[in-house]
């Protein structure tokens, strides 16, 4: 009997003869994920940005000292064991007070960049889906709302409606949703027009499930990107709103009113100034690596 030739012992595709088994395809965050791990700075940004937020949430438990109990014997302490970022001008525990102040600089920053996400994003898709008159009044709305000077709305808008922390959010958020707002009408303006939209719309999807169930998934990724690097750039905000006075109040302690506080003792006791201002200059840039890392992870041109 002749040998079975080679082709006919090769083994067939699949387990029992049929089709080729095709390997598992990975989802979209998980590919993410994984390219995001790639990114070490981006890590390190994401690692220190954890820890100011750990020690924000429970600054209740782990700070030494009460962060508005005055000592007047202790005014003007340098860094010791006792205060490792020294005291102020009333004797207050510094290190207490960033701890705290955090707990405001970082939810300032949070919300005004959530605030003007959202905000951004209604105005942007609106105006890229629906075209014509729609996107000709908002985009220019947008328009005149970038013609202002930014710090001078800020004071503007903290002057006429209060130094309150939901007022200094709205505040921070009202100028600062107009770059979003651009940036979600071009991705809805290219979207609108691929395949997988018509075909929606071919199936009776209403505009509101056509923005909602198939063009703003796709364009999360730059609606994330703009949402981290939105969180820097309004930390700064209240920064500057706190230095000009204009910020969160005195006795609560933010990292910008530290800073107002301590100008005036910056050459006597320049470890007032020292540590907030380290705070939120750590905070800023781990929030810019993470933003970073998150471009290039979301980036579908970027190669695994």
């Amino acid at each position: 009997m002749a040998e079975p030739s080679v082709l006919e012992k090769a083994p067939a595709f699949g387990e029992g003869g049929g089709t080729p088994v095709e390997p598992p395809v990975e989802s979209l965050w998980r590919l993410t994920w994984r390219r995001f791990l790639r990114h070490r700075v981006a890590l390190a940004g994401l690692a220190v940005l954890t820890l100011l937020l750990l020690s924000a949430l429970f600054a209740p438990w782990i700070v030494p000292y009460d962060p508005n109990a005055i000592d007047l014997k202790a005014r003007y302490q340098p860094p010791s064991w006792a205060h490792p970022m020294g005291t102020d001008d009333l004797g207050r525990d510094l290190l207490s007070r960033v701890i705290y102040g955090g707990r405001i600089s970082l939810s300032i920053g949070i919300l005004s960049a959530l605030v003007s996400v959202l905000f951004g994003t209604l105005i942007g898709a609106l105006a890229g889906f629906f075209g014509r008159m729609v996107d000709g009044v908002l985009m220019r709305f947008t328009d005149l709302m970038l013609t202002f000077p930014p710090l001078l709305l800020l004071i503007l808008l903290a002057s006429l409606f209060g130094t309150s922390f939901l007022t200094i959010v709205l505040v921070i958020s009202s100028v600062s949703w107009m770059n979003v707002a651009r940036l979600v009408r071009a991705s809805f303006l290219s979207l609108k027009e691929q395949d997988f939209v018509e075909a929606a719309r071919a199936l009776g999807a209403g505009p509101l499930r056509l923005m909602v169930r198939h063009i703003l998934p796709n364009a999360l990724s730059p609606i994330i990107v703009a949402a981290t690097l939105g969180a820097a750039a309004a930390i700064l905000t209240e920064s500057t709103l706190s230095f000009l006075g204009l910020g969160i109040q005195p006795p609560t302690s933010s990292w910008g009113t530290m800073l107002q506080t301590a100008q005036s003792q910056i050459s006597t006791a320049p470890w007032m100034s020292l540590f907030p201002g380290l705070m939120i200059f750590l905070t800023v840039l781990s929030i810019n690596f993470v933003g970073d890392g998150l471009r290039d992870a979301l980036d579908p041109r970027k190669v695994l």
